[in-house]
């Protein structure tokens, strides 16, 4: 009875003092935001005094400065949103002190403060006040310790009230010292269910019914998946189900229970005030990740308890204490599933019509794009030194830079954002040319490695081999972080312009594969600028600037800075540079990433970025991937599965509108080992004025080329004939809707492949992609003219916007599919 009059008391009497409190000023002075220098010190202080407190010496003897104690400060006006805290010393004792921004909006504090004098023989509290209420310290003492002996139990309790009694202070430091009770970890760990109840009454109402969060544990038990979205697709099926009796917010905050339960920590179970033996359960992943899993949860719940502005800041000191040596470094990643999680329990227990909305977007979504945002390409393992150099503090301009981008990425899910996504009206789709120009076809690598950074042989010797093997072209792409930026750019320059004067049959093109950020080499795509007497220079800026190996700046929390910079040089040379993204999976947690990288990029700049369709490391392949070996991911006959999969990221972009090509095909050269020399096993064929460096690049943006392996096509020619002409690749025409037009392909064989078997043409798939759906359509009968298969076929357009393509195999005699793959068509409807 007295602890419940107690909680009572503790819940009314704030409330019924507050307005008499408030002040219109704040009692602490904010200072300037936390280091990581800072909050190192503090964590190593409230280690140095838990330490103390839960040990098994029965005596504590602590000394903690003035410069700690500010530190301290600091830390807790972090954690505390609207908050400021202080700690310190004077010459009449310690000063404690803290302000509250009631009212966001107002300037409302409450302020509260008390001196802790050491004069006496027992530290006493005196000249405390709440607002300009004055409190007398007996009271505060009394109030304060029955508070910790209700939330942590009677013994812990008295250790405090022991140790505070014995607090002495000196010049700028304080000395804890005297006789303990030695506590046990259980009866820390009950606290946590009495924390739960304080928070009940707090809110005056229940967390929720047991009951429910019961059904939905029984759900969660039957299933059992690697990633948290199935299981809220059951739930929330389950939801929708009850919620036609029962409360929709009742049973959406039931579910927050059960998954925290079931995935978090086993004290969420004591909080709610269920008794529940999980056992062992596998962690569930968001974006590949389970640690994402367990800040989403952790946030939703403290969420629910009313904390929304500590998620947020005990997210923040999180990312800063890992940032410190030692640590993983600070994450904006996790801070994004703080983030997201907070908003996600926000919304979906905010109201029934936000509760209902909710159970309808999440009982038909089996992936977490509808709720969780993508966070793979957000600046991660910023160590102390980098912290403090590029982004400072908390609040900076370049936190708030990448804070931004957060806010902005949770605001367009789908489950909070109420807009139809409209189609891209990409204004890069080339319409017919009108003036006719002669264009032949070349043959082409756009992605081999010389002996500057992993590849073995010189830049002389794979020109020859490109020769020997019919290429027209090269680009060399080594790593900006290797060649340039060990100063090599002079005998580099001197070595490639020895190799295209002793090759001249072939076009040598200087490129970097470029190391995207702020990824740190994970993602990277290929760079080739237009030609210039400057070119290696301009290559070397743009690495020594843009090129992110394991390091960070300013320019590399972005790739928003190596676009603009990029644009810049198209604009000089009146042509764009090639970006292609270089085998787009290798590395992915998830396939998606790559649909969401391609309009991020084309966001933030108007450069064009297209896949590169088929990777390198084609003799690995039937060992491991194709040289794709992480997680589960794989090449698909030699080919990106983003591009081989029909319904893919290249065809969902195509859907959503985007010009985006993906028919190429490179060798990645490095040596004979791994690799097929450039031409030899892949190739991309590109339609051209000519084979010089700046046609090329104007035939790539315009996406006249297609793509093989197996060298067993030697010519192709893809159209669509209309009313009103006639189309190729790259292009796009308006036609009428209904209007019946005509799809032709001629695809010439080499009489044998590159193995010197017969080439011949086992399929031919027809890739239609429209506003409504998209399909692959298998021609079963293919006319063969001598070496040559000539389709034509009739198709009638029943949707606003209609994308073709073209993919072919040809099967040796080991068994091993080679595939083309041809760049898209576009018709547009005309509007009646």
């Amino acid at each position: 009875m007295f602890k419940k009059l107690f909680l009572l008391l503790i819940v009314i009497l704030p409330c019924s003092i507050l307005f008499a409190g408030l002040q219109s000023f704040s009692l602490v002075v904010e200072k300037a935001a936390i280091s990581t220098s800072e909050i190192k010190l503090a964590r190593d202080v409230i280690k140095k005094v838990e330490s103390a407190f839960i040990s098994n010496n029965k005596s504590i003897d602590i000394t903690v400065s003035d410069t700690e104690l500010e530190a301290i400060s600091k830390m807790g006006s972090n954690l505390m949103a609207n908050s400021r805290v202080l700690v310190s010393t004077s010459d009449h004792g310690v000063v404690l002190a803290a302000s509250t921004k009631v009212i966001e909006r107002f300037p409302f504090y409450l302020n509260a403060s008390c001196f802790l004098s050491t004069k006496q023989t027992t530290a006493e509290l005196y000249n405390c006040k709440l607002g300009h209420i004055p409190m007398r310290g007996r009271w505060v003492k009394w109030l304060s310790m029955n508070l910790v002996s209700h939330l942590f139990g009677n013994e812990v309790a008295a250790n405090v009230n022991d140790v505070l009694d014995q607090l002495h202070h000196a010049d700028k430091e304080i000395r804890l010292i005297g006789e303990k009770q030695v506590m046990k970890p259980q009866q820390l760990r009950a606290s946590l269910q009495k924390i739960g109840q304080l928070a009940q009454i707090i809110q005056h109402q229940k967390l929720v019914n047991v009951s429910s969060i019961d059904a939905y544990l029984e759900e969660l038990n039957k299933y059992s998946y690697s990633e948290l979205a199935p299981y809220m697709k059951h739930l929330f099926i389950l939801a929708k189900k009850r919620s036609k009796s029962l409360n929709p917010v009742d049973e959406n905050t039931a579910i927050l229970w059960a998954l925290a339960i079931q995935f978090g920590d086993s004290s969420f179970s004591s909080m709610a005030g269920i008794n529940y033996n999980k056992g062992y359960v596998r962690l569930p992943t968001l974006r590949g990740r389970g640690d994402l899993t367990q800040h989403f949860l952790y946030s939703a719940i403290l969420g629910q308890l009313g904390h929304e502005f500590t998620v947020l800041a005990v997210g923040e000191t999180k990312e800063l204490l890992d940032s410190l040596k030692g640590g993983t470094g600070f994450s904006f990643s996790d801070l994004a599933a703080d983030k997201a999680g907070l908003a996600f329990s926000n919304f979906i227990t905010g109201n029934e019509a936000k509760a209902y909305k909710a159970q309808k977007v999440l009982a038909n979504s089996n992936i977490e794009d509808a709720f969780f945002p993508f966070i793979h390409d957000l600046p991660d393992g910023l160590k102390d030194e980098d912290y403090d150099r590029i982004i400072g503090t908390v609040g900076s301009k370049s936190y708030r830079f990448v804070e931004d981008e957060i806010n902005k990425r949770i605001d367009n899910l789908v489950l909070y954002n109420n807009k139809k996504l409209k189609a891209v009206n990409d204004i890069y789709w080339q319409a017919p040319l009108r003036n006719k120009i002669s264009l032949s076809w070349y043959k082409v690598d756009t992605h081999v490695h010389s002996q500057f950074s992993t590849g073995r042989n010189s830049i002389n010797t794979l020109a020859e081999k490109a020769v020997e093997f019919g290429c027209d072209a090269i680009a060399v792409t080594d790593y900006g972080h290797s060649f340039l930026r060990a100063g090599q750019q002079n005998h580099y320059l001197k070595l490639l312009e020895g190799a295209k004067k002793m090759n001249p049959d072939v076009t040598i093109m200087a490129g970097l594969e470029w190391n995207i950020p702020p990824f740190r080499g994970k993602e990277q795509a290929t760079i080739i600028l237009p030609y210039s007497k400057d070119e290696t220079e301009l290559l070397a800026d743009f690495a020594l600037r843009f090129d992110q190996g394991n390091h960070y700046s300013q320019d590399l929390l972005s790739p928003k800075f190596a676009f603009k910079w990029l644009e810049a040089l198209a604009e000089k040379y009146n042509i764009k540079p090639l970006i292609l993204y270089n085998h787009p999976n290798k590395k992915n947690a998830q396939q998606r990433e790559n649909e969401h990288d391609i309009e991020y990029w084309r966001e933030l700049s108007s450069n064009l970025v297209s896949f590169s369709g088929s990777p390198g490391r084609q003799k690995l392949k039937g060992r491991n991937g194709n040289g794709y070996r992480y997680r589960e991911i794989q090449t698909e006959n030699g080919w990106d599965p983003s591009i081989s999969q029909v319904g893919g990221e290249w065809d969902r972009l195509l859907q959503k509108g985007y010009k985006v090509w993906g028919a190429s095909a490179s060798s990645e050269f490095t040596n004979e080992d791994k690799d097929y020399w450039p031409c030899e096993y892949s190739s991309t064929h590109i339609q051209s004025e000519s084979a010089s460096q700046n046609h090329i690049l104007a035939a790539f943006q315009a996406g006249r080329y297609w793509g093989q392996q197996g060298n067993f096509v030697k010519n192709l020619s893809f159209s669509v004939s209309t009313n009103s002409g006639s189309v190729v690749m790259g292009q796009v025409a308006k036609v009428d809707f209904d209007e019946l037009v005509n799809i032709n392909l001629s695809v010439e064989l080499n009489l044998f492949d590159w193995q010197s078997e017969l080439s011949d043409l086992d399929e031919v798939e027809l890739i239609v992609i429209t506003d409504e759906r998209i399909d692959a359509i298998k021609l079963d009968t293919v006319k063969m003219m001598g070496n040559t298969a000539v389709i034509s076929m009739p198709f009638f357009i029943n949707s606003e916007n209609t994308v073709f393509r073209f993919r072919g195999s040809h099967i040796n005699l080991a068994d091993q599919t080679m595939m083309f793959y041809t760049n898209p068509i576009k018709l547009v409807s005309r509007v009646n």
